[in-house]
């Protein structure tokens, strides 16, 4: 069971970007081991304000530091969203707080998504907890 928590020992480094040729290497090698079908989701865009929403819900929780991305599926049949987006994947946040125990900086998810994907009724105990969602899905949405 993964708990998902990620440990950084040196908290003075900062993961960085990499170049063109490093991304398109691990798309290729993502391409080679899942496949990309016509119908199957590749990306997931998110506008800059987009962005902005996101860095301000982290902002406002306590000791909020950054963001979990979860691989999702959006349902088989769901009348509350698009039907290009039916049964498509997509990307989940999931907000972070900042947890040190002894000498050593926790990333952990403001709920337990472990726990609680495995139980949806619970998670409606939870409180008024956000994650975000709502990018566009390509295909169908890329050129």
């Amino acid at each position: 069971m993964c708990t998902c928590v990620h440990i950084r020992r040196d908290v003075n480094v900062e993961p960085g970007s990499i170049t063109a040729q490093n991304a398109l290497q691990l798309i290729s090698n993502y391409k080679e081991s899942e496949g990309w079908r016509d119908y199957e989701t590749r990306a997931v865009w998110f506008s800059l304000s987009r962005l902005k929403e996101i860095y301000e819900m982290i902002k406002d929780i306590p000791d909020g530091d950054g963001v979990r991305i979860y691989f999702a599926k959006y349902a088989d049949k769901d009348d509350s969203i698009p039907t290009d987006y039916q049964s498509r994947k997509t990307l989940v946040m999931i907000p972070t707080v900042a947890k040190t125990e002894e000498g050593i900086l926790f990333h952990k998810n403001i709920f337990d998504v472990e726990a609680l994907v495995d139980d949806l009724p619970a998670a409606e105990k939870i409180g008024d907890h956000k994650a975000y969602n709502h990018g566009d899905l390509c295909p169908p949405y890329c050129l």
